[in-house]
């Protein structure tokens, strides 16, 4: 009993050694980009943890990578090519991401005429090799670009360089160097990986395994202390500003300097997001970008975090040593109580938590699929385009014209699906509750699906068993996208033969079974697809060694099904083909005759009456469209391209409406609205505000 107290007593006692020292390598020079690392140490977050930190600015030739390497003592800030490094075998760890989205952009001159990353083809490019290049990369791959396309220039740390044109275009931070070029009186372009499906996490605490074998105990405080140092520096910029400039001699003025913080902010993520939280399943995603294909991903990654490699210890620093006695016998009788019941709990724990991570996973794989196939439309705008401008074929300039409507046709749909099914997957879609004729507005649409069959040139056969006059109550347009989306599966997948349609209802009384069924001639599918047909994003083989996917249209297609409390399944039909079949239940609504009711919406008869527009956005080709179809309509058009100046422009003039993007440099759509909605002058603060 006495070595047990001599023990709790050793462990319970407070050390009596100097502060333990270590360095912090700084991916750039002192700015408010590394505000909660200095405010940590001017507010003695660190002391109190029985740290010295001594920082050290980033200095070209080196990267913070090689300096942390595997020393005891290192710690350094990188971004997310440190999952390269992992893979590539260095024994680097993440202990925290500070920021959950990159601030990293593309900043050129406006002059230079580059506005999106297809402009860089041949351009002169400064970012840092090896430790700020994936986002650039990546965005470039987005676009059909290749590194190899463009010429990578050192990374000098000086904004002149841009100025002076000796290179076109320079890695920064959106929230640091633009603000420069506009207190010059420059103009610029920004051109941010994420617009192009890019989307990283940002400055990452990291250290190596050699010292967290060592030191774990340190890692937890230099995290800890850090995380506590950025949550002061963002709850109070004002004195964080000052100090910046003031002890750590930082050029900006104060007033940039806040701007700088608010935008940090936001990438941040700390309003929705706990600051330093790190997801293994997006590091996965990560990775991705990097090698496409990696065995047991989530395995491999894991140890990546610091939490997950080191095992946990156990301190006790109690001041109050009966206290820690006490609780240790309660603790060895809770023991043998609970560990009949241990296995069970772990299991359960075990079971939800894989759920939660393969959740996590599959919102990746459907980002992941999601920006390959948003890509496939924006190339075909964007190549089309530029064929476009360069001929004076009229014939060509048709044939062009006719791929950017059919890819912008495509780009609409996909977008439209995107935001239907995440309002079915948070339970927030609303389905109206509408009397329709089944009957009547099956046969509005069928003439389409013989259209899409007859461009093929195989037969489309529907068959109605359905009462003329039956009327539902149901939503009109979720039954049409169910319907379209279903057949007009099938037609793609049918090279010859038919798709049959069948229709049939069951009365109940007062409510109706509808049942449905769509079998076409095609090639079906292995029994290992067909299991997962109505997943997202499912890629469906072909005999031909083609690849097309399912999108979210057939997932779609199962919740809207489920909603009206119906079922659907597949199966193959032999000797080939697929037969998709459902049925839904609806209650019986009262007929009326729609044509009477027809409501001329033509937009000729729109006459905005020279109304006054505040147009927000940043993108120059938005910005063009939108101008010139409200103008069109006989609207005053006025267009900024920054939140703030926008703020300023309003309290200085009148509108009568407002359009604003929602993100922006400096001040994105949901502040601007914020700000007007605070005006004291209540014409002014209830004005119209549109958000896209």
């Amino acid at each position: 009993m006495k070595i047990l107290l001599l023990l709790l007593f050793i462990c319970s006692a407070k050390p009596l050694f100097a502060k333990e020292e270590v360095k912090l390598y700084l991916k750039w020079k002192f700015s408010f980009q590394f505000a909660g690392f200095l405010m940590a140490k001017e507010k003695g977050f660190y002391e109190k943890l029985g740290l010295d930190v001594e920082f050290v600015e980033k200095e070209i030739g080196w990267t913070t990578q090689q300096k942390v390497g595997n020393k005891i003592g290192h710690y350094g800030i990188t971004d997310s090519t440190i999952v390269i490094d992992y893979l590539a075998g260095s024994p680097l760890l993440i202990v925290a991401p500070i920021f959950q989205h990159s601030p990293l952009v593309l900043l050129a001159l406006r002059e230079s005429q580059i506005f999106s990353p297809r402009d860089l083809l041949g351009k002169k490019i400064m970012y840092q090799k090896g430790s700020d290049d994936a986002v650039f990369i990546f965005m470039l791959e987005n676009v059909g670009v290749k590194e190899s396309d463009v010429q990578q220039i050192p990374h000098s740390m000086n904004i002149q360089d841009l100025i002076d044109k000796n290179v076109d275009a320079m890695s920064v931070y959106g929230s640091n160097q633009p603000l420069i070029l506009e207190s010059k009186g420059i103009e610029h372009t920004i051109i941010d990986p994420r617009n192009y499906g890019v989307d990283f996490y940002g400055d990452i605490l990291f250290t190596n395994t050699n010292e967290a074998n060592h030191n774990p105990k340190r890692v937890r405080a230099m995290r800890k202390a850090s995380l506590k140092g950025w949550e002061y520096a963002f709850s109070n910029p004002e004195e964080t500003a000052k100090i910046l400039k003031e002890k750590y001699n930082v050029s900006k003025s104060i007033e940039s300097l806040l701007r700088e913080g608010q935008v940090l902010r936001r990438f941040a993520g700390i309003d929705s997001t706990k600051l330093g939280t790190l997801h293994i399943p997006r590091l996965v995603g990560i990775a991705n970008y990097y090698k496409r294909s990696i065995d047991k991903p989530y395995e491999l990654l894991k140890f990546l975090s610091f939490d997950q490699y080191i095992k946990s210890d156990f301190t006790l620093d109690n001041k109050n040593l009966k206290i820690i006695f006490g609780i240790m016998l309660i603790i060895l009788l809770a023991f043998f109580i609970s560990i009949l019941f241990n296995k069970r709990l772990k299991y359960e724990v075990d079971v939800k938590a894989k759920e939660l991570e393969e959740n996590q996973a599959l919102k990746e794989i459907i980002f992941a699929s999601l920006t390959h196939d948003l890509r496939t439309p924006l190339n075909g705008i964007s190549s089309a385009l530029e064929l476009y401008m360069n001929t004076n074929d009229e014939n060509k300039r048709l044939e062009y014209i006719s791929i950017v409507q059919l890819s912008t046709k495509t780009l609409i749909e996909l977008v439209n699906h995107i935001l239907q099914f995440s309002k079915m997957e948070q339970k927030k879609a609303v389905f109206a509750n509408t009397d329709v004729n089944i009957f009547e507005h099956i046969d509005e649409i069928i003439p389409l699906f013989k259209v899409l069959s007859s461009n093929k040139k195989i037969k489309f056969q529907p068959y109605l068993s359905l009462t003329r006059d039956l009327c539902i109550k149901a939503d009109e347009v979720k039954i049409t996208q169910l319907l379209t989306n279903i057949i007009s599966n099938a037609i793609k997948y049918t090279e010859e033969g038919s798709v049959q349609f069948d229709v049939f209802e069951e009365d109940l009384g007062d409510k109706v079974k509808i049942s449905f069924s769509v079998t076409d001639s095609g090639e079906g599918l292995p029994e290992d697809e067909l299991k997962v047909i109505f997943h997202p994003f499912q890629r469906a083989r072909s005999n031909t060694n083609t690849v097309q996917g399912t999108g979210l249209g057939l997932s779609i297609s199962q919740k809207i099904v489920e909603y009206y409390g119906g079922e659907i399944s597949a199966e193959n039909i032999s000797p080939y083909g697929l037969k998709i079949s459902f049925d839904m239940i609806f209650k019986k609504g009262k007929f009326e005759d729609k044509k009477s009711k027809i409501l001329d919406r033509r937009l000729d008869k729109i006459d905005l009456g020279k109304k006054r527009i505040l147009l927000v956005e940043d993108d120059l080709i938005n910005a063009l469209l939108i101008t010139r179809f409200l103008e069109s309509y006989n609207a005053t058009i006025v267009w900024i391209k920054d939140g703030r100046k926008a703020l300023e422009e309003y309290q200085n003039n009148h509108f009568d409406m407002i359009i604003t993007d929602r993100n922006m440099p400096y001040m994105g759509g949901a502040e601007l609205t914020e700000n007007i909605r605070s005006m004291k002058d209540s014409l002014k603060a209830n004005v119209f505000i549109v958000g896209f």
